[in-house]
């Protein structure tokens, strides 16, 4: 049997999750207030101001720098004067100049009183922005130590470091390794103050649930070992994973682009964005009047805006929104997108095709897969029919 390997492979890691699951059952682990409240991927709102918060002196723990010390000791800066530190969320330390590369807001800025400070780019899911880190880099520059924050310990692009050495002249961590090493010793520290103890502790489950890290130590041991002694059959999955998630969302959104185009008509055609291994991928609904508008429902790809979730509007590079008709100002905008919606979320879940459960479930369940379609298409058409009237004629005066 050409994959025996493989499959076997895949059946003993399997079992191990299962096993998993049913500890973090029992545990009451699965139960976590970041998750119900649709918080696990904000990358601000969630994350920075929560480590922010920790590392802050004056935080509300009341532990003075205690935490601040411990994630000192983690990171191995022993320049670093922890005392009456301060600590910003999304520090704005001057306007962006791409071509000196200066400025812009550093996720997490932390000054110590003799004028030394650590700069922190947290990333989740986000792209870098352009010269992102040099910029930083070059922020303080003969007292300052930035660091690249990411889930597994990833490099920024090159667009965004330039020729800066990685190691040298900023450092890469991880949440998988830094950032949960840091949190326990927190959580021992916290052992007394019970709220503040679980508080990091669901944190703590968080983060381990992102970076498909389990929870006990004995099982991961155990997975490891699994993955040792099968590794010609790991690395042969590994080598293929991507390609297998990238076929389910491109054939999710054929689906979707298929039966839009049935319900929008033929006035309207609807056409792929981007490729969905690439940030926005989309499907626009363009009219068959020669227009800078469109309709849009983006992103097929779980990157982009909204940490990845989906949604759908009207774009255009060139038309501003009060341009429009007031029947067609009653949405939210940014950007290019002069109107847009979150789409309702799907059994109990944010629409988001990075996710696992959905990926999951759009790859092996068909009940599930067409529910999600047909959601999908019904919010869109619902909005269409409600603006297309205005949509057309306004289009129509600009001819």
């Amino acid at each position: 049997m050409e994959f025996e390997k493989e499959e076997r492979l895949l059946a003993d890691t399997k079992r191990l999750l299962d096993h998993n699951k049913e500890i973090e059952r029992l545990k009451g682990e699965s139960f976590n207030v970041f998750s119900i409240l649709k918080m696990e991927t904000k990358e601000n709102a969630t994350h920075s101001m929560f480590l922010a918060e920790l590392l802050n002196p004056k935080g509300s723990h009341l532990k003075n720098d205690m935490f601040l010390r411990l994630f000192l000791e983690v990171i191995e800066n022993k320049n670093f004067d922890s005392e009456r530190a301060e600590v910003v969320v999304e520090k704005h330390i001057s306007k962006v100049d791409y071509q000196n590369a200066q400025g812009g807001r550093i996720d997490i800025y932390i000054a110590d009183r003799k004028g030394r400070t650590i700069c922190i780019e947290n990333k989740i899911y986000a792209t870098d922005q352009h010269r992102q880190i040099q910029r930083y880099y070059n922020h303080n520059k003969t007292k300052n130590q930035v660091y690249y924050l990411t889930l597994n310990g990833e490099e920024p692009s090159s667009g965004s470091c330039g020729d800066l050495i990685s190691g040298t002249d900023f450092i890469c961590l991880s949440y998988r390794h830094t950032i949960v090493a840091w949190l326990e010793k927190c959580i021992q520290h916290a052992a007394e103050e019970p709220i503040l103890r679980e508080s990091i502790r669901q944190y703590l489950i968080l983060i381990k649930k992102l970076t498909g890290t389990l929870g006990d130590k004995r099982m991961e041991k155990e997975l490891m070992d699994l993955l040792l002694n099968n590794l010609d059959a790991a690395y042969t999955i590994g080598k293929n994973i991507n390609a297998v998630i990238y076929k389910v969302k491109e054939d999710f959104r054929r689906e979707v682009q298929v039966m839009l185009q049935e319900r929008v008509g033929t006035e309207f055609k609807v056409t792929p964005g981007n490729n969905v291994d690439k940030n926005y991928a989309q499907l626009w609904i363009f009219p068959s009047l020669k227009t800078d508008l469109k309709y849009g429902i983006e992103a097929f790809s779980g990157k982009g805006h909204f940490d990845g979730s989906m949604f759908f509007g009207i774009q255009s590079p060139t038309v501003k929104k009060d341009q429009l008709p007031k029947l067609l100002q009653s949405e939210k905008n940014f950007g290019t997108w002069i109107q847009y919606r979150l789409f309702e979320n799907y059994d109990g879940k944010v629409i988001n095709l990075r996710h696992k459960y959905i990926l999951s479930q759009l790859s092996k369940n068909t009940k599930f897969r067409e529910g999600l379609k047909n959601q999908i298409v019904n919010e869109f058409m619902d909005y269409f029919d409600n603006t297309k009237e205005e949509f057309i004629k306004f289009i129509q005066t600009q001819q």
